[in-house]
């Protein structure tokens, strides 16, 4: 597994081999790991679903890193980070967003190049229900230009109310 990365892609560009990545390894993962996660789903609830992630996404963002890109937030000491790069404080979820059973949680990373420059956000969507543990939806990458929360933010309703 080698993503195709370099130092001076901009941020679509990154999002974009982010998401051949993501769309290559995504339900091997799951299915690899369906069985143990779903033995955790009923005293887990929610978090399973950033088990799943925790198995997913290292691979995956070591190969960003490696190309000197980093999350430009650093976190505190008592955030839940998932998969070593999301961060549980930078996201949104709406019950309205999705259909019932297919709920849609947004997590951000405002990402740096190795200049320390803000280059934009890359956002993860993570579709996933509450009724049981399932994955309506691959995982998907999209883009913000915005670095700064109230904006992502606002970017992130916007995106969302064209659901």
């Amino acid at each position: 597994m080698t993503m195709k990365i370099s130092p001076e892609m901009t941020v679509e560009e990154v999002g974009a081999a982010l998401q051949r990545e993501l769309d290559s390894r995504w339900q091997f993962v799951w299915e690899k790991h369906l069985d143990e996660l779903q033995k955790l789903y009923p005293e887990h609830g929610d978090a399973t679903y950033g088990m799943y992630f925790d198995k997913l996404l290292p691979p995956i963002w070591e190969q960003v890193e490696q190309q000197d890109f980093y999350s430009a937030l650093e976190p505190k000491e008592d955030d839940y980070l998932i998969g070593g790069c999301l961060n549980f404080r930078h996201s949104m979820e709406k019950e309205h967003w999705g259909s019932p059973g297919h709920n849609i949680r947004v997590f951000w990373i405002v990402l740096a190049n190795q200049h320390d420059e803000h280059v934009g956000s890359l956002l993860l969507e993570i579709h996933h229900s509450h009724e049981r543990f399932h994955l309506p939806a691959p995982p998907r990458i999209r883009i913000c230009q915005e670095t700064i929360r109230e904006k992502i933010t606002a970017h992130i309703r916007q995106l969302q109310e064209q659901v």
